[in-house]
């Protein structure tokens, strides 16, 4: 985990001085969103999870159309499943929080507006699984289930004010298997997550 860490703390400060040095636009600064969730490929648990993804987010120009974007967000992911089983409630959830480190490039189609398209590589925090039914509810972990890296594709758009204020809309998929043995579940499974997010960029 500390080596995401000294890398993304890196990529930050060499995009800056390498914009310094060459007179070109760079800007950083926080970014919140909220986002929907599943597991794909989950038989027991296919409903929808909301949550939310928050950090940071730096952005360098290269000419007026094309752009780099790195961001280094804590991101809640996960999946559910809800019902009534013999007329009783219940709820089961996966709970799965990530350091998430998306790369994208950016072609903006006009002056404000852009798509994005990236690689990202996220980190596994912890991992719970929790279920309540019938007034009965029990907590634990399962992070030892589910694999620590977790690499995906995101694709979004995106607009940004001659101000700094950023707002987009990105869908990302994972790549890689990360079951790593759960008893929830048997098949392979993948991240999905769909985000609506807003920001703002110093310059």
């Amino acid at each position: 985990m500390k080596y995401i860490i000294v890398i993304t703390l890196l990529s930050f400060l060499s995009s800056g001085m390498y914009a310094q040095e060459n007179k070109s636009s760079f800007a950083y600064g926080a970014k919140f969103g909220l986002s929907i969730s599943e597991l794909k490929g989950s038989d027991n648990l296919k409903s929808l999870r909301s949550s939310f993804s928050a950090g940071l987010v730096s952005e360098y120009m290269i000419n007026e159309r094309y752009a780099l974007q790195a961001e280094f967000l804590y991101s809640r992911q996960g999946s559910t499943n809800r019902g009534n089983e013999q007329g009783s409630y219940f709820e089961k959830r996966v709970d799965l929080n990530y350091f998430n480190f998306p790369i994208l490039g950016k072609y903006y189609i006009k002056k404000s507006l852009a798509f994005e398209l990236g690689p990202q590589l996220g980190y596994l925090m912890s991992a719970n699984y929790e279920s309540k039914q019938a007034g009965n509810s029990q907590r634990y972990s399962v992070e030892e289930d589910f694999e620590k890296l977790d690499i995906s594709l995101a694709a979004g758009i995106s607009y940004k004010t001659d101000w700094g204020f950023l707002v987009g809309a990105r869908y990302s998929f994972g790549l890689n298997d990360i079951n790593n043995g759960t008893n929830l579940e048997s098949g392979s499974l993948r991240n999905a997550v769909f985000q609506v997010y807003f920001g703002y960029l110093f310059k």
